[in-house]
């Protein structure tokens, strides 16, 4: 059970937003049914995008190496927090424990979140960030609908730019969205 002020969320993807052609690392609060979109690079939205997938690279990402580095040294994520937000920037940390204690490292959000999925760690929220950058989801249908508009955007961009493997995978979870939506929808007819 998370300490008081702290709120529990999940990963539900990343997105670009086609607005600002920037990434997003979209995290939900199934409890409070709030999402807290953050920006992110490139190159962390397709580590996050690539371990949700398990997509497996020949070579270690620097997030893997993070992960192997604390494998060695016997050390575990036990959380990570995104405790604020300043002029427009999220911070984190990163708890890390060892026989010793536990310390806590300074880290952008989108490196916290890589690791902590990797090393299987939760992902908490302060409140504050939360009231501060969440936007309340009324419909689960019609946020998944923005969802799929939003990637289906990403994968036209993609395959305008030959990045097949990119595409390829955009078109995947387009397809998982849907289906998703075809069973709720399914789900909904017959308990009506």
């Amino acid at each position: 059970m998370p300490e008081k002020g702290i709120i529990a969320v999940r990963v539900h993807g990343v997105t670009a937003d086609p607005t600002t052609n920037q990434f997003l690392m979209l995290l939900i609060d199934d409890v409070g049914r709030r999402l807290l979109p953050i920006v992110i690079g490139q190159w962390e939205a397709q580590s996050i995008a690539w371990n949700m997938q398990g997509v497996e690279m020949q070579r270690p990402l620097t997030h893997d190496l993070f992960k192997a580095i604390l494998n060695s040294a016997d050390m575990q994520v036990s959380r990570i927090l995104i405790n604020d937000l300043k002029e427009n920037t999220f911070y984190a940390k990163i708890a890390l424990k060892d026989n010793g204690g536990t310390i806590n490292i300074d880290s952008r959000p989108s490196d916290a979140v890589a690791i902590a999925l990797r090393m299987k760690a939760p992902i908490f929220v302060s409140e504050e960030v939360i009231d501060k950058a969440s936007v309340k989801i009324d419909d689960d249908s019609q946020f998944q609908m923005s969802e799929i508009s939003l990637l289906n955007e990403q994968m036209e961009k993609a395959i305008e730019n030959e990045d097949y493997e990119n595409a390829a995978i955009l078109r995947d979870r387009i397809n998982e969205l849907r289906e998703k939506e075809g069973k709720n929808q399914k789900s909904n007819k017959e308990s009506n």
